[in-house]
């Protein structure tokens, strides 16, 4: 517990100091990149992925799945095979926080935006658990914001699903993201997707990912629909900000999508987790001007960098053993 408190303390004193926005950015994401590098047994999938490195593929499924596992394994035994768990662990780390940097990069270095990532619990801490899925979210994050062509995002996108399969069903809505369509449009075009992925034949799915076909994620689902759904109105009620339309339209699609799945009495985790990619509307709305005044900006950046961080610290308290973030462990004590 006491790293966390070490993280928060952290992001807070750098606040009150004078340095560049870079630096500030390059010194939090460090810090939170060692805390993720050195744990174990930090996270409810940790276990799971050390038995994945050193017995195979023990939970089930296409060795050739997502190669870039496989990869970064035998790249971890290659380098120490005594330490290969810590090694896998870290490259995933220092991969996400690569792609993290670049997004912040691509944003001028905006300390709104990885303040919201480090300190809101549905990003950072999330990391711990799904390692492969937040190497690929923030590459996605990234290809959102980067502005680029479009055959550079759809190479970014593959690059993702390298990492996890899921990033491919960003291919079906990004040129939804930054178009002024009605809410009408982007419904009736999720729901085409929508019926197309439930009648996807089990058959061609990897086997390790059968599983969440028929799972029952309901009481986590209407959880997130909830915290969705009051994003998606802050959002929708902000007459001034900028990317307007690129983050109404992601606000818009992450809380429908996991709410038509509820709806439908369909819960595929798999599908359910492409509300994480979306959700880079709320770090980025906390990073734009909503309105045309100073007050709201400092509104902004008083909730972001000092008051996220408590709340980030009383989150661990009160459910930090839920998934195994605390007790927190090192193998350097």
């Amino acid at each position: 517990m006491a790293i966390y408190v070490l993280l928060a303390l952290f992001g807070i004193f750098l606040n009150l100091i004078t340095v560049s926005n870079k630096a500030r950015s390059l010194a939090l994401l460090s810090f939170a990149t060692i805390i993720s590098i050195i744990r174990v047994d930090v996270g409810a999938d940790y276990g799971s992925y050390r038995g994945l490195i050193f017995i195979g593929d023990s939970l089930g499924g296409d060795s050739h799945s997502e190669g870039s596992f496989y990869f970064i394994v035998d790249l971890a035994n290659t380098i120490s095979e005594f330490y290969s768990v810590y090694i896998v662990f870290a490259i995933y780390a220092i991969l996400a926080s690569f792609f993290i940097y670049k997004t912040i990069e691509t944003l001028e270095f905006n300390n709104n935006f990885l303040y919201v990532y480090i300190y809101g619990s549905v990003f950072y801490l999330q990391s711990f658990n799904l390692i492969r899925l937040y190497v690929a979210v923030p590459l996605i994050w990234y290809a959102i914001v980067c502005k680029k062509r479009l055959n550079i995002v759809v190479t970014l996108i593959l690059i993702a699903a390298f990492f996890h399969y899921s990033a491919l069903l960003m291919l079906l809505i990004i040129p939804l993201l930054n178009r002024n369509y009605s809410n009408i449009i982007k419904l009736s075009f999720f729901v085409i997707i929508l019926l197309l992925l439930i009648f996807i034949p089990e058959s061609i799915i990897p086997n390790r990912y059968q599983i969440y076909l028929n799972n029952d994620y309901s009481y986590y689902s209407f959880n997130l629909i909830f915290f969705l759904l009051i994003g998606w109105f802050f959002v929708e009620l902000s007459p001034f900000f900028k990317y307007k339309f690129l983050i109404k339209n992601l606000a818009f699609l992450s809380f429908v999508f996991p709410l038509l799945f509820i709806i439908l009495g369909v819960q595929p985790d798999l599908i359910y987790r492409m509300s994480f990619y979306t959700m880079i509307y709320i770090p980025l709305y906390f990073s734009t001007s909503n309105s045309p005044t100073f007050f709201y900006d400092r509104l902004k950046f008083i909730f972001c960098r000092f008051i996220m961080p408590i709340i980030f610290i009383y989150g661990i308290f009160v459910n930090g053993s839920l998934n195994k973030i605390v007790p927190y462990q090192s193998y350097l004590y």
